[in-house]
């Protein structure tokens, strides 16, 4: 989205901030491959966010064996 675009979404005002820091994060998030918020990181790696409890304790001991 442009910031054009999104300004005129969100109802945001003109910003010379906005401007320079949106497609910077745009570009961040692309490059770190984030699509959706919250998105949840453990040592560099991507958390599924789908996890239920015994899936997390699986996947956190997975983690902890490869350190």
């Amino acid at each position: 989205m442009s910031y054009e675009g999104w300004k005129k979404r969100f109802s945001v005002t003109d910003n010379e901030y906005g401007k320079t820091v949106l497609p910077e994060q745009l570009k961040w998030s692309a490059k770190a491959n984030i699509a959706y918020t919250p998105t949840t990181f453990r040592n560099g790696r991507r958390v599924p966010t789908s996890l239920r409890f015994n899936d997390l304790r699986h996947w956190l001991s997975e983690m902890t064996e490869q350190l």
